[in-house]
C-alpha cells in the first residue's frame, strides 16, 4: 500500500505540472521538472538500501533511481538563472504576418454583438481559462497560426476569459450560451444566433474546415 500511494503521489504532481506548464515561463517549469525528476529518484532508492531479493534487480531500481536524479539535477542546473546566461523565452504568438493574435480578440462581448450586427460580420466566441491547457493549445497552436488570424479578421473575434468561474457576471454569460465545459468555440452570426459551436482542441488544418463547413451551413439555409 505505500508503494501505491507514493506511485498516485507521483501522478498527482506529474498531473498538476502538465496542467501548469501551458502558463508557466519556460524555465521555471523546466526547474520544477528537475526538481520532481530529483524526488522521484530519491524516492526510488538512490540515497537509500533498496529491498530487493535478486541483485540484479536492486542494481537495476538503483541505477535508475540514480539517473533520474542526476537528470533532475542537469536540468535545474542548466535553468537556474545566472548573469550572462540567456534562456529562450516562450515563442510569440504569431510570426509572419505581423499582426499578434491577440491584437484581433475582443473582449466586450455587449459591443461586439452590436458591432456584428451593424456590420454583417459573423461572431466567433472563445470560453477558455488560464488554468485550461486545452485552451492554451488553442491560443498559441491554433489561433496564433498565419492562416487562421487572416480568417479571424474577417469575422469579430471575443474572448471570454472563464478564469473566475465562480464570478457571476462569467456564471451568466456560460449559462447563457449554455457553456458547460472548456474550451468552447461558438461561431454566432451578425443577429446572435448560433450557428456551430466545438468543445476541445482543434489544430488549424481542422479549425479552419470547421470554419468553412459553418458558413457552407449558414449559405445553405439563407
Amino acid at each position: 500500500m505505500d508503494k501505491v500511494k507514493k506511485a498516485f503521489g507521483v501522478i498527482m504532481i506529474g498531473a498538476a505540472l502538465y496542467i501548469a506548464k501551458p502558463v508557466l515561463p519556460p524555465p521555471v517549469f523546466g526547474i520544477l521538472m528537475g526538481i520532481g525528476l530529483l524526488l522521484l529518484g530519491a524516492a526510488m532508492g538512490a540515497f537509500r538500501p533498496i529491498a530487493a531479493d535478486d541483485p540484479r534487480k536492486r542494481d537495476l531500481v538503483r541505477a535508475l533511481a540514480l539517473l533520474l536524479v542526476f537528470w533532475g539535477i542537469y536540468w535545474v542546473v542548466i535553468l537556474i538563472p545566472v548573469p550572462g546566461r540567456i534562456i529562450p523565452e516562450r515563442a510569440p504568438a504569431s510570426a509572419g504576418t505581423g499582426v499578434q493574435a491577440e491584437e484581433i480578440w475582443r473582449t466586450d462581448l455587449d459591443q461586439a454583438l452590436k458591432d456584428a450586427k451593424s456590420s454583417g460580420k459573423m461572431v466567433i466566441m472563445d470560453f477558455g481559462a488560464e488554468w485550461c491547457r486545452a485552451c492554451k493549445e488553442l491560443e498559441h497552436k491554433t489561433f496564433s497560426d498565419d492562416a487562421v488570424i487572416e480568417r479571424l479578421k474577417q469575422m469579430i473575434p471575443v474572448k471570454v476569459d472563464c478564469t473566475r468561474a465562480q464570478d457571476p457576471a462569467v456564471r451568466a454569460v456560460q449559462q447563457e450560451y449554455s457553456v458547460t465545459g472548456l474550451p468552447t468555440v461558438i461561431v454566432l452570426d451578425s443577429e446572435g444566433f448560433e450557428l456551430s459551436r466545438f468543445v476541445s482542441f482543434l489544430p488549424p488544418d481542422q479549425f479552419l474546415a470547421f470554419l468553412d463547413q459553418t458558413v457552407k451551413s449558414q449559405n445553405a439555409q439563407l
